[in-house]
């Protein structure tokens, strides 16, 4: 189990196995998520959302950036 990364070889016209067991960081500054739907999420996860863009709520005092 885990995630695995595949890059395609041109050459060959096969993908190849480049990033074996990404892991996500268990902290970190920068989130990345479609936002264009927000009307339609869940207030939980609205919240969630919003909260990452609070600098204070942010122990570092900076929001999270968006990418």
């Amino acid at each position: 189990k885990g995630v695995y990364g595949f890059t395609l070889d041109p050459m060959y016209g096969e993908f190849v196995m480049t990033h074996v067991d990404i892991k996500i960081p268990k902290k970190g500054s920068i989130y990345s998520f479609n936002e264009g739907n927000y009307q339609l999420w869940d207030d939980k996860l609205k919240k969630y959302m919003d909260d990452l863009k609070n600098p204070s709520l942010q122990p570092s005092g900076k929001p999270y950036s968006a990418r």
